[in-house]
C-alpha cells in the first residue's frame, strides 16, 4: 500500500546484478543499507538517462569518486564559483581515452584508464569553459586550451564578457575564429565587453601571433569584438602578429596604450580585410604605428590586403610617445593595398609612411594631424629612401594613389616648425591625388627627380605657397580642376618664370588649374580659355 507507480518503475529498473550488488553491499544499520540501496537505484536511472548529476564547479566534478554511468548527463555549473560563466552540459563515456583539456573533455583525477566527462555540445564553446579567468590573474594558458580544441574541431571559440589578463602569448591556430561579445555600438561605456589587458614580464612580447605555416600560407579565422590593452610599462610589441595570412577577417577591434612595433603587423599576407579598428596611444611610451606591414626579403608580399574604417589617435604632447605613425609599409611590403576611410588625429611622425617596393591607395582619409617636436614632417611619405628595398624586381614597384573623394587633411605644427609638406615622394613611379582637401600644408608635393610621374586633379589647397620642389616639370603629367588661393612658386604655371613662353605645351595637358593672383599679360590663365587647344606662342 502506498507505492506509486513511479516507484514500482524505478523497483522494476533493477536488474540481479544490481540487486546482488545491494545484498552485497548490506551495512550493519538500516540508515547504511537504505543509503547503499538508493545509491544503487540512483545509478539506474542515471543510466536510463533519467538524472542529471550537478557539480556545483569543476574542482568538485573532478574529485568525484562516485559510480559512473555510461550515457549519465551532468551540469557542471560553474567553473570556479557560481555565476562565473563556465557552465557546462557534458555526458560520461566510459570508453573515451581523450585528452584531458580541462574544458570540453575532462578526466576525474580518481579515473586512470577510460572514462571522460565529454561536453553534449561541443561545437559552442567559449574561454570561460577552458576555465578563462576575469579576476586578474593569467589565464594565457585557458585561452590556448580553448583554440587548441577549436583547431583540432573546426570550431569558433566566444570570448564572453569579462576582463582577461594574458602574461605571455596566445597563439592562432589555422581556421580558428576568436569572437568577443557584441554590444550595442552606440553604448560607449559598453562597445567592448570583451577586454583582454596584457601584463607581459619582459620586453617585445605579443599579444596573439598566428601560428607559423607548414606550408606557404595559414588560412587565418576571424576575429571580432575584442578592446586590447598593452602593457602599462611598454613590454607589449604587437596586438597581432600575422605571418602568411589568408583570407583573415578581423572586424571590431578596440587598443590602447602603447604597442611598441604596432599594433596590427602583417607579413605576406592574401586576400585579407580588417575593418572597424579604434587605436589610441597617449602614453609616453612610443608606438610605431596602428598597422606595420612588414617585409619579406622581396620574395613574398602582402596582396589585396583591405584596411578600413581606421580611426587612430596619438598625443599633441611634445616627447617621445604617442602614435608615430598611422600606417606603416617598410620596403617591399605589399601590392593592391587598400587604405580607405581613415580617420588620423595627433600623431607626431608621418600619418602614411610607404617604403620603397609598395602599391598603396589611400582612399577617403580623414586627417588633423599635429607632428611634435618643432618637426616639419610630411603627412605622407612615399618611397622613402631610408631604408633600403630588397635588390630584385621588386624595387620598381612603388606607387601611391590618394583619392580624397572630397576628405580633408589638415597639418598643423608646433613650434618653430613652418615648412609642412603634404606629400615627399623619393623613388615613386607614380603619385596621383584627386578629389582633396588640403588645409595648412604650405607645400604640395617634395620630390625628387627619381619620382617618375606626379598626376593630380581636383585639389582644394589655398594655403600652398609652394607646389613642388625637387621634381622636374616634364614628370608633372596631368593638372585638373585644382585651386590655390596665391602665387605658388614652382608650380607648373611657374617653372621658369611668369611669362607666356616658359610653359611647356606638355604641362597643360588637360589642364584647368586656377590661381587667383594675376599673374600679368599673356599668362597661363589666357592658354586655357582657348577652344581650339591651340596655345599662344
Amino acid at each position: 500500500a502506498g507505492v506509486t507507480q513511479f516507484d514500482e518503475d524505478r523497483i522494476a529498473s533493477i536488474n540481479n546484478a544490481q540487486i546482488a550488488a545491494i545484498a552485497a553491499g548490506v551495512a550493519s544499520t538500516a540508515a547504511d543499507r537504505v543509503q547503499t540501496g538508493l545509491d544503487v537505484i540512483a545509478t539506474a536511472a542515471a543510466a536510463a538517462g533519467t538524472v542529471i548529476r550537478k557539480f556545483a564547479t569543476y574542482t568538485e566534478q573532478m574529485a568525484y569518486v562516485g559510480a559512473y554511468v555510461d550515457g549519465q548527463k551532468a551540469d557542471v555549473l560553474s567553473y570556479y564559483e557560481p555565476g562565473d560563466g563556465g557552465y557546462i552540459s557534458m555526458y560520461w563515456n566510459a570508453s573515451s581515452t581523450a585528452t584531458h583539456n580541462g574544458g570540453t573533455v575532462r578526466q576525474p583525477t580518481a579515473v586512470s584508464g577510460a572514462g571522460r566527462w565529454l561536453a553534449v555540445n561541443p561545437n559552442n564553446i567559449n574561454v570561460k569553459q577552458f576555465g578563462a579567468k576575469t579576476n586578474g590573474t593569467d589565464t594565457t594558458t585557458h585561452f590556448q586550451a580553448a583554440i587548441n580544441f577549436a583547431a583540432a574541431n573546426g570550431l569558433v571559440v566566444n570570448v564572453p564578457k569579462g576582463d582577461y589578463t594574458i602574461a605571455t602569448t596566445v597563439t592562432l591556430k589555422e581556421g580558428v575564429s576568436l569572437i568577443g561579445e557584441k554590444t550595442n555600438p552606440y553604448n560607449a561605456a559598453a562597445y567592448y565587453p570583451s577586454i583582454i589587458w596584457h601584463f607581459p614580464t619582459s620586453a617585445n612580447t605579443n599579444v596573439f601571433e598566428l601560428e607559423t605555416p607548414t606550408g606557404s600560407y595559414v588560412s587565418c579565422g576571424a576575429v571580432e569584438n575584442l578592446f586590447i590593452v598593452a602593457s602599462p610599462v611598454g613590454y607589449t610589441k604587437y596586438g597581432f602578429y600575422l605571418q602568411y595570412p589568408i583570407g583573415a577577417r578581423f572586424k571590431n577591434i578596440g587598443a590602447s596604450k602603447a604597442f611598441t612595433d604596432g599594433f596590427l603587423a602583417i607579413k605576406g599576407s592574401v586576400n585579407c580585410v580588417f575593418s572597424d579598428f579604434r587605436v589610441a596611444n597617449t602614453t609616453s611610451y612610443p608606438m610605431a604605428a596602428v598597422v606595420s606591414m612588414l617585409s619579406y626579403n622581396g620574395e613574398e608580399y602582402s596582396t589585396t590586403t583591405i584596411f578600413d574604417n581606421f580611426y587612430a589617435s596619438g598625443t599633441t604632447t611634445a616627447g617621445t610617445g604617442g602614435l608615430t605613425s598611422a600606417f606603416l609599409a617598410l620596403p617591399a611590403a605589399g601590392v593592391g593595398i587598400v587604405v580607405k576611410h581613415w580617420i588620423v588625429e595627433s600623431i607626431t611622425g608621418v600619418a602614411f609612411n610607404i617604403h620603397k617596393g609598395n602599391e598603396v591607395q589611400i582612399i577617403a582619409p580623414y586627417i588633423e594631424n599635429v607632428p611634435n617636436a618643432n618637426v616639419a614632417t610630411a603627412v605622407i611619405e612615399i618611397g622613402v629612401t631610408g631604408a633600403a628595398a630588397p635588390n630584385n624586381a621588386y624595387d620598381t614597384i612603388t606607387s601611391l594613389t590618394v583619392d580624397g573623394q572630397g576628405a580633408k587633411i589638415q597639418q598643423y605644427t608646433q613650434g618653430a616648425a613652418t615648412n609642412t609638406v603634404f606629400i615627399k615622394a623619393d623613388v615613386a613611379q607614380y603619385v596621383i591625388v584627386k578629389d582633396l582637401q588640403l588645409s595648412q600644408c604650405i607645400k604640395f608635393i617634395a620630390g625628387t627627380n627619381s619620382t617618375q610621374r606626379l598626376k593630380i586633379s581636383n585639389i582644394q589647397a589655398p594655403s600652398v605657397t609652394t607646389f613642388q620642389t625637387g621634381m622636374t616639370p616634364y614628370k608633372i603629367e596631368e593638372v585638373g580642376g585644382c585651386f590655390f588661393n596665391t602665387y605658388v612658386v614652382n608650380s607648373i604655371n611657374y617653372e621658369v618664370d611668369a611669362t607666356k613662353n616658359s610653359m611647356p605645351k606638355s604641362l597643360l595637358k588637360n589642364a584647368g588649374l586656377f590661381v587667383s593672383s594675376d599673374i600679368g599679360t599673356e599668362g597661363a590663365l589666357s592658354w586655357l580659355d582657348r577652344a581650339d587647344g591651340q596655345f599662344n606662342y
